[in-house]
This record gives structure tokens, C-alpha cells and sequence, in this order.
């Protein structure tokens, strides 16, 4: 029976050699997951033969590239019998980019290490088994994520400030260590809301904060001065804090800015002339350094009020990783 195999997807006729189509296929994939986008069906043929459905996945060519690997129509491949215990294989997709520039599928004992590829499925085969349907055959499952920034979930927990003093209003969310390994990581913490005006005028700050040592109490502050609101009005707002790491490593420099808009939730898009109730402000801080990047980072939004009365409210928040390296996966 022939092993299951084929072509990087993209190979010309079997004489596939183009590094460049690979660097399409990385630079498309974007921040991807390497791995399984569809996984195969597993199950159990005649004797030790065990049949795989059609999949498809993203795999690390280790030079730099990615490569598409899979199949569109249905295959089988033979199994090894059991043992004198009970052993786990894994179905593993081999890679060859140097030489032949194919994948093809084998049975590996688990764990498999040190292989380029990608897992498609595994087998615990009991001992003494004869057939394949006394094995038991569990896909892989899907991994690989579309293009896009990774986000972590969005925070939805209501944390009212009634406080003259600074209160978290956002949820915490934590960059694990060594997840930022090159210069120029880009985040941004989104937040959003509305606010319940007191029988004063306040104003207030909102900012981003750390526990984390060398960004804990620097991130910029927000200020609102502003007392166009009156007593019951109920604005709606955004706050966003931009945050790039220039430097990698243990005293790694930083960047950042926050922006804040906040304007009733009535009314039309504002002309210059308008006096529909509204504001925006932002603020830069000051480059710093000292941040260890090897141990978690927590960033989070505080806010404190100017004068007591008032509330504010927030509906979510959510940080996003606008830049990262491929196959990076957060939280």
C-alpha cells in the first residue's frame, strides 16, 4: 500500500523548489497559528488499514517560510499491530522543503520531537491488538487561527467608580513572559462605557496602569476638565492606551499614548460650529526603559474622579496585539 503523501501546496509539477512561494504563504498567514486548519476523520478500515478524511494545515518550513500541507480526497494507511502493552502513535504529516518538497504520513511513537510537520491524529493501539478497530483513534484538533491581531477575551465585568481616589475600571490582562522577543510590539487596551453625571461639574483622569516594575504609575494620565455635562446626563465614552515596546529583553524601553472621547449618546456627527456637548483629549508619557520582558507584564485602566457624585460605568475592555511575530498565540 503507498504512503499517503503529496506536494507543499503550490508545487509545479513535482519539481517544486520555490522559496519565494513560501514567503507568500508566511506573509498571507500573517499571525497564524501553525498547525491543523482541518482536521482529518480518523477511523478503522478492514484489517490494520485505518482510513483519514481530507484536512489541511500551516506548517513551519524552519527557514524562515510556511508552507500549506493537505489533502482533498480521502486516504488510508496502514497501522502497526499491538505490542506486549499498550502503546500511543501519532499520526504525524512529515515535511521535506530541501529534497523532495513533500508531506507524507507516517505512524510515530508519541511524543514525537525534533520533526517538522504537523500532527494529524493519534492512536492508542491496546496490547496484542490485531485490527484496527480495536484501536482507538482521536483526530487533532484545529489550531491554526485566521490573520489578524491576537486579542485576549474581552472583559465585560462592571467595576463602577464613585472614587475621588484612582480605581481599576478596566479588567487585567497579562502578556506572558518571553511572549515579546523582537523591538517594536505594538498593544493597544481599549476600553468603553458611560458615565452618570452628579449634581457637580467634575472633572476626571483616566490612564493605564501596571503592577508590573517600570510601567507601574508612568503610563500617560487622561485629564478631563470638562463641565458642558449637568446633573443626569449619562455620555458615552472610549479610552484607548497605545503601548510599543522598543526594546526587547529584561530592561526593555516603552512608548506610550492615551486617547479618551466622551460625548452624549444623542445628537448627530459634530460641525466645527455645533454646541452639542462632547470632548476628547490625549496625553503622551515620557520614553522610559526597565520593563522586564522575560516575566509577565499585567496592564490594566484606572480611574479617579474630581469631585464626588458622579459614576462611571465600564462595558468592556479588551487588549489586542496589533503586531505580532507568525505563530504567536496569546493569552
Amino acid at each position: 500500500m503507498t504512503t499517503p503523501s503529496g506536494l507543499l501546496a503550490w508545487g509545479q509539477a513535482g519539481n517544486y523548489n520555490a522559496v519565494n512561494d513560501r514567503l507568500v504563504i508566511r506573509a498571507l498567514a500573517g499571525g497564524a497559528v501553525f498547525g491543523l486548519q482541518s482536521p482529518p476523520t480518523l477511523a478503522a478500515g478492514s484489517g490494520l488499514t485505518v482510513n483519514i478524511g481530507a484536512w489541511t494545515a500551516i506548517v513551519d518550513c524552519g527557514d524562515g517560510t510556511s508552507a500549506v500541507i493537505g489533502s482533498t480526497a480521502a486516504a488510508t494507511i496502514q497501522q502497526t499491530a499491538g505490542g506486549a502493552s499498550q502503546r500511543t502513535d501519532v499520526l504525524w504529516a512529515d515535511i521535506n522543503v530541501d529534497g523532495t518538497t513533500q508531506w507524507s504520513l507516517s505512524w510515530l511513537p508519541s511524543p514525537v520531537t525534533g520533526r517538522t510537520g504537523v500532527a494529524l491524529g493519534t492512536a492508542v493501539v491496546p496490547a496484542s491488538a490485531a485490527t484496527a478497530a480495536a484501536m482507538t483513534f482521536t483526530p487533532g484538533v484545529a489550531t491554526a487561527s485566521p490573520p489578524g491581531p491576537p486579542y485576549w477575551p474581552c472583559d465585560t465585568t462592571s467595576r463602577p467608580v464613585t472614587s475621588t481616589s484612582y480605581s481599576q475600571f478596566t479588567g487585567s490582562f497579562l502578556i506572558p513572559a518571553g511572549k515579546i522577543t523582537q523591538a517594536g510590539a505594538r498593544f493597544l487596551l481599549s476600553a468603553w462605557g458611560t458615565a452618570t453625571w452628579g449634581s457637580t461639574t467634575p472633572t476626571f483622569q483616566m490612564r493605564g496602569n501596571s503592577p508590573t516594575a517600570g510601567l507601574s504609575g508612568l503610563l500617560p494620565t487622561v485629564p478631563i476638565g470638562y463641565t458642558a455635562f449637568t446633573s443626569g446626563q449619562v455620555p458615552h465614552w472610549l479610552w484607548r492606551l497605545h503601548l510599543m515596546f522598543t526594546q526587547a529583553g529584561n530592561n526593555a524601553g516603552w512608548q506610550a499614548i492615551g486617547e479618551l472621547i466622551i460625548a452624549l449618546g444623542t445628537g448627530n456627527l459634530l460641525p466645527a460650529s455645533s454646541t452639542q456637548q462632547m470632548g476628547a483629549a490625549c496625553r503622551m508619557s515620557s520614553a522610559a526603559s526597565g520593563v522586564d520582558l522575560t516575566k509577565d507584564v499585567s496592564l490594566y485602566g484606572d480611574f479617579a474622579w474630581g469631585g464626588a457624585g458622579s459614576t462611571l460605568n465600564c462595558s468592556g475592555s479588551l487588549l489586542q496585539w496589533l503586531n505580532p511575530p507568525p505563530g504567536v498565540t496569546v493569552p
